[in-house]
């Protein structure tokens, strides 16, 4: 699938650099507000039940292990 996407124009397969003349539109602060809302509202109910705890614990354990390895 990769190799039709590179030759479709406009799409590249990941990890490949395109190199063209051709600027892309870039969104502007609005447009990332409006997906941020609609995100928001698709994703409501997961963000109402929280992390559940395993995952939290996992999460410090990393976030643990990050500081040691600044500190050293």
């Amino acid at each position: 699938m990769s190799a039709e996407r590179s030759r479709l124009p406009g799409l590249q397969a990941s990890g490949t650099a395109q190199e063209s003349s051709v600027s892309r539109p870039k969104l502007g602060r609005r447009g990332r507000r409006e997906i941020g809302r609609a995100l928001e509202a698709m994703y409501e109910d997961v963000i109402k039940q929280g992390v559940p705890p395993r995952i939290s614990e996992l999460l410090e354990g990393l976030d643990a292990r990050a500081v040691t390895k600044t500190d050293t």
